[in-house]
């Protein structure tokens, strides 16, 4: 059985750009390289402030967005949570 080539750099390349997370009918964007996200997001989300810290994260434009003044329920924000969660675990560097 023949062996398979070597995997080339350019194979293993990460994908560049923002992540892209769809909640609803939008889409949200954040940085792919945790080293790009704002530090106010960091340490909102490492004291397990997830309100501040992905409010930061998303930025005034994007959090209005998902905010709709004063009309997400905790439910909601709590799907979108976990659901940025497993996206930026996922694809996230650093």
């Amino acid at each position: 059985m023949p062996k398979k080539p070597a995997p080339s750099d350019e194979d293993q390349a990460a994908p560049e750009g923002p992540v892209m997370v769809t909640f609803g009918e939008n889409t949200y964007s954040v940085p792919r390289d945790r080293d790009d996200w704002p530090l106010q997001a960091i340490l909102d989300l490492a004291d397990q402030n997830y309100v501040d810290g992905i409010k930061a994260l998303l930025g005034d434009e994007q959090w209005a967005a998902l905010y709709r003044d004063g009309k997400l329920t905790r439910r909601e924000f709590r799907d979108f949570a976990n659901l940025l969660g497993e996206v930026t675990i996922k694809e996230c560097v650093n």
